[in-house]
C-alpha cells in the first residue's frame, strides 16, 4: 500500500555556465525540506515503517541520501541512524 503523505515541489533553477551557485542553494532547501518531513511524527514514524523507498531518477536519490546521513550524524538524529536498514533506494 502506498500512502502519499506530503508532496514536495520548490522551483529549482538550472545549472547556468559558471554559476551554479542557485541551483546548489535550491537544492540544499530542497533536501531540508525533505528530511523535515521525514522526520516530521505527525508525518511518518520511522520505527513503526518496514519499509521506506526513496525513488528518484538519475543520483538525486543518492545525494539526498548522503546530505540526509550527514545530517543525521551532525544533528545527533537518532531515528534515521537507528533506521537506515529500513531505507532503500530506487531508480524511477
Amino acid at each position: 500500500m502506498t500512502v502519499v503523505r506530503q508532496r514536495i515541489e520548490p522551483p529549482i533553477p538550472r545549472k547556468r555556465r559558471g554559476d551554479s551557485g542557485q541551483h546548489d542553494k535550491a537544492m540544499q532547501r530542497f533536501y531540508e525540506q525533505i528530511l523535515q518531513a521525514l522526520l516530521n511524527p505527525n508525518m511518518i514514524n520511522l520505527s513503526s515503517l518496514k519499509c521506506l523507498l526513496i525513488a528518484s531518477p538519475a543520483f538525486l536519490k543518492d545525494q539526498f541520501w548522503e546530505y540526509c546521513l550527514a545530517e543525521a550524524v551532525k544533528r545527533d538524529i537518532k531515528a534515521v541512524l537507528e533506521n537506515k536498514s529500513k531505507i532503500l533506494l530506487l531508480h524511477s
